[in-house]
């Protein structure tokens, strides 16, 4: 079994350049344990064949990456549309909204939930006649 701290000094070494300290203690291991020869050997040919990996984009990826970024584009521009609306909506809205507020307290003489609503005062026996079922 290989001791963590040579497992990382081993991958250390692999991606850069060791401390004199590092590299004698790595030296030293690497004499003594095969298994650590063995696991460098396997590291350095997996290192060796990822490096001559040629990685080939898809065709036309400028192309596509183009429209991607003009259909984002496109996206954002109802947000001005939307403010428009938004500006020509909000004062009646909100006049109508002032209208059955002022309705609702004329009308019942309070300010309530219920008022808003237009839900009457409902008593539980007239909710439990609703569930109440005859034979």
């Amino acid at each position: 079994m290989i001791a963590e701290h040579l497992h990382n000094l081993l991958l250390k070494s692999l991606d850069a350049e060791l401390s004199p300290e590092e590299s004698l203690k790595l030296e030293s291991a690497l004499t003594e344990s095969e298994e650590l020869r063995t696991l460098k050997e396997e590291y350095l040919q997996q290192k060796a064949l990822i490096s001559n990996q040629e990685f080939r984009l898809r065709p036309f990826l400028a192309t596509r990456v183009m429209a991607g970024l003009e259909k984002l584009q496109e996206t954002k521009e109802w947000i001005p549309g939307l403010s428009f609306a938004f500006k020509r909506l909000a004062l009646p809205v909100f006049a109508l909204i002032l209208l059955v507020l002022t309705t609702a307290i004329v009308v019942e003489q309070q300010i309530t939930v219920d008022t808003f609503l237009g839900v009457s005062v409902l008593s539980i026996d007239e909710l439990m006649n609703d569930f109440i079922v005859s034979n």
